[in-house]
């Protein structure tokens, strides 16, 4: 499909959605976040980041329920004709379980390279291909699309996004910890105020779009008798989740690795 210019190790997606884990580049001052505001809202940011838990699963929860499809990647006719459609549905599994649990392991863990590495390995297919065919199926317009050299189509799945934005946020609300091992990050605004404004609002929109109408009850939790020292939970048992390892997995087979492909160059106009 024609020569290609640019390598797999040059930056994938526009800095509203990239996502990099910044270990080389600028200096400690240019990537350096205005992270006042940002600290004294950390107790917000938790919050959000709970909230997003939610909407993460929620983002991919149909109508019904049902196992994968024996072909993955040729959705069924009465899928596709479906006005939820979406590419992962018939791979996607569900379970019942609680919907959230306070600090679970490993995710409780004080900032730390092992910290890293589990979040690393979450958002491991951020970046993945769409076939032509399957853009097909979406109805998408395909004029100037970023595509890759066996013609393949670059996209981010929304979770993956918010995702992508919660673990930069995580990183900026601890920042004592990772300014100076972000300090030659490649790409700093991804810790700008700029780029963390923009994750608030999109988390923010999603929410608001897959609201979670599940009741969280205050309760008292000391001996006090004025309302100050409570605890909001669900006391549900169960909810239909989706399985994550179900969508990893369709995720998974379809991540662009670095240094397995190279982009195609731009052809203005075309699909």
């Amino acid at each position: 499909m024609g020569s290609y210019s640019e390598d797999s190790e040059a930056r994938l997606l526009h800095e509203a959605i990239e996502y990099s884990d910044g270990r080389i580049g600028q200096t400690e001052e240019e990537c350096r976040p205005n992270r006042h505001g940002l600290r004294k809202n950390v107790l917000g940011l938790g919050i959000l980041a709970l909230l997003l838990y939610n909407a993460a699963l929620l983002t991919f929860e149909v109508a019904s329920t049902r196992g994968p499809a024996p072909n993955a990647l040729a959705p069924s006719q009465s899928s596709i004709n479906d006005e939820h459609f979406t590419l992962p549905r018939d791979s996607l599994l569900y379970e019942e379980r609680k919907e959230w649990d306070y600090q679970q392991y490993p995710w409780n863990q004080e900032p730390s390279e092992d910290l890293d590495a589990v979040w690393d390995d979450l958002l491991h297919p951020l970046n993945i291909r769409i076939t032509p065919e399957e853009m097909g199926l979406l109805n998408e317009n395909t004029t100037d699309l970023l595509r890759v050299d066996n013609g393949d189509y670059v996209a981010v799945m929304g979770v993956y996004h918010f995702l992508h934005c919660l673990n930069n946020l995580r990183r900026i609300v601890h920042w004592d910890y990772y300014g100076p091992r972000l300090a030659n990050t490649k790409h700093p605004e991804g810790f700008s105020k700029e780029h963390s404004d923009h994750c608030i609002d999109a988390m923010r929109q999603a929410l608001m779009c897959h609201a979670n109408t599940v009741m969280y009850l205050a309760r008292w939790t000391d001996d006090s008798q004025v309302p100050i020292s409570n605890q909001i939970r669900s006391d549900a048992d169960s909810m239909t989740c989706v399985d994550w390892s179900s969508l990893e997995s369709w995720a998974t087979k379809r991540a662009l690795h670095r240094g397995t492909y190279k982009y195609l160059p731009r052809m203005r106009g075309t699909g």
